[in-house]
């Protein structure tokens, strides 16, 4: 970690630590009753979240000038520290009572729970993206992988017609064929485990010895082959995971923003405050 990044995290924590200081100053201040104490922090609550959710905006209205998307990001993590801070002074570092209430307080700790995941998963993964090479478009995914299929389709096939053996065709039936079609061991590639290459390389090396020798360079290629396509499932999982929290992240957003708001209607249509 380098110094920029030290001092950065440091002006965040400071920023948090005096944002927290002046909730609490304001509050102690101000000689509120309790409930009035929970509504000021309610009020406080859902204008934060209302901030958060307005990242999701910024990132989708990229035309309007209202800052770069990486400063709103950094606005996001600090606001929603704080509004997990502000959250347990609201709820009184207890469990709420009510259904309602719980349901708000299981989806706003889901909603902390998914952020922190995303955090972790924006820090970590991209880097493992630079060391596969080239950053390949993932819509396009599925043609690299007809390409890889094909290939080493032509390669089997092309042996058995000049060698006059089926050998490498029932390899390619019996292993490729199903392999290459799509993406596959999603979860090994996302805790970057190196099984997969591992398991590729002895079913090759078994493979050597029921050939030929003038079949051994058509067994390279499949290798290549076959580890490029490993490579490409690497980079098929880390970007499908790096898109697949926010299908959980900002559903669960906006539902705790309409929970929270139809929270604090309720509580001042009833409570005459």
């Amino acid at each position: 970690m380098n110094s920029y990044v030290v001092r950065r995290r440091l002006v965040y924590l400071l920023v948090l630590g005096l944002l927290l200081a002046s909730t609490l100053i304001l509050l102690s201040l101000s000689n509120l009753s309790m409930p009035s104490e929970v509504y000021c922090t309610g009020w406080g609550l859902l204008a934060v979240m209302g901030l958060l959710v307005s990242y999701h905006w910024r990132k989708k209205l990229l035309f309007l000038n209202f800052g770069g998307v990486r400063y709103w990001l950094r606005l996001h993590i600090l606001f929603g520290l704080y509004g997990v801070a502000l959250f347990f002074i609201h709820i009184d570092f207890s469990w709420p009572k009510g259904l309602f209430n719980q349901l708000i307080a299981t989806v706003f700790l889901l909603e902390v729970g998914s952020g922190m995941v995303g955090l972790y998963l924006s820090r970590t993964m991209p880097p493992r993206m630079t060391w596969l090479g080239e950053r390949l478009l993932y819509e396009k995914m599925p043609e690299y992988y007809q390409q890889l299929r094909q290939q080493a389709e032509d390669l089997a096939l092309q042996a058995a017609a000049e060698h006059h053996t089926d050998t490498l065709v029932k390899f390619y039936n019996r292993n490729l064929q199903s392999f290459l079609l799509g993406a596959a061991n999603f979860w090994p590639h996302v805790f970057n485990s190196g099984q997969v290459r591992s398991r590729w390389a002895l079913k090759f090396e078994g493979l050597q010895r029921y050939l030929v020798e003038d079949e051994l360079p058509v067994v390279t290629e499949l290798r290549i082959l076959v580890f490029r396509k490993i490579e490409l499932d690497k980079q098929y999982a880390i970007q499908g995971l790096l898109r697949r929290w926010l299908f959980l992240h900002i559903p669960l957003a906006y539902a705790l923003f309409i929970f929270v708001l139809a929270h604090v209607m309720v509580i001042h249509s009833f409570s005459g405050v």
